[in-house]
Formats: C-alpha cells, structure tokens, sequence
C-alpha cells in the first residue's frame, strides 16, 4: 500500500482590513481611475466594522456591507464599491494573505439589480440644451470656451480635456491638422501586477 504523505498546514496571516488595503496600494501598480474609489469602499467598510479582519470578516459581513451603502448611494455606485472590495481580496488571495476559500465567498452576494427597492436609481442624465452652450461660451475666458468647444466636438470628458499636454500633440500632421496622441487611456489594458514581497 502507499504510504499517505501529509503536508505541514501554514495558517494563512491575519490582517486588518486597513493593512490589507495598504499592502494592495503598496505594491499594485497603481490605476488612477480606480485607487479613489477602492479607499473610499475600504474608509466605508472601516466605518461598517471598525474591529473586523481578514480572519473574521466574510459574506455575510460583504452583505451587510452592500445593505449599509444602499441607505447612502445609488445602485450603480453601490456595485461599484462592493466590486472595489472583491478585487482587493482577490489580489490578497493570490499571494495568501487571504484565504482563497474567503475570495471565492465574497462572490456569492449578487450585485444590486435594476428595480432592487433597497436602493435608488439616479435619474438618466441629458444632455445640455445647445442653446445654453452658445450662450455661455462668451461668458468664459478664452481658454475654457475652447475647452467647451473641444469637449462638445468630441464627445470627451472633462478630465480628459483638462489632461491634454503640449507633448501629446504632433503640430506638423498632414494637411494642417493636429493629432492628438494620449499617453495612456481607459482602454490601453491592465497596468502589470507588482508581485508583494512580504
């Protein structure tokens, strides 16, 4: 008969959920559009379970989690903070400094669906009229009237207005047009996983 080899358990280490926030910030490759949210869904959670931790909190904590934030935000916001939360403890699954078992529990509690009483939608928003456009644009310096025009021509957001530098711009393009290339956008792809060293 084969003899049964049984390997030594290694306890996985216990963190707050402060320090485990920290440790994902420390060493995550950092995305802009996303480190905002993920410490203001963690501040909440602090808020929710002042004295909680990794080897305490679990699903049933993430579901009253999503209850807490439904009295506070809309639906989409709500998902968006509970998602926050997931991606933090799947980044400390794998590199065991939470369980996997946990992870995997976190998943179960379903996102808040459309017509969901608990919380509220935000009105659809519209678009503005164009004849308040026109008419404030002789209101506005110079500069922010151009910025007005250029985000209205092309559809873009604010803070992508607001981003363009000199250097992202090529003057010479053909035919007397510029071209705008930005550094980096939403849609460039992941930024790569730092591996913690612990």
């Amino acid at each position: 008969m084969t003899a049964l080899h049984f390997e030594e358990y290694v306890p996985v280490p216990t963190y707050t959920l402060h320090e485990l926030v920290e440790t994902y910030f420390l060493h995550h490759a950092p995305e802009h559009r996303t480190d905002h949210g993920i410490k203001r869904a963690f501040k909440l959670l602090a808020e929710c379970f002042p004295n909680a931790d990794t080897s305490t909190f679990g699903k049933k904590n993430l579901l009253f989690f999503q209850n807490f934030l439904t009295d506070k935000y809309d639906r989409h916001y709500c998902n968006r903070l509970i998602t926050f939360i997931r991606r933090v403890f799947k980044w400390g699954a794998l590199f065991d400094l939470v369980s996997v078992n946990l992870s995997h529990e976190l998943t179960l509690i379903p996102p808040l669906r459309i017509g969901d009483r608990r919380c509220r939608e935000n009105k659809k928003r519209l678009n503005v009229p164009t004849v308040c456009i026109e008419n404030v644009l002789p209101l506005l310096r110079p500069v922010i009237a151009d910025m007005l025009r250029l985000q209205r021509l092309h559809a873009m957001r604010p803070s992508e207005v607001c981003n363009i530098k000199a250097s992202m711009i090529d003057f010479n393009y053909k035919g007397g047009n510029w071209l705008y290339l930005p550094e980096e956008h939403k849609t460039a792809g992941a930024a790569a996983l730092q591996v913690p060293t612990l």
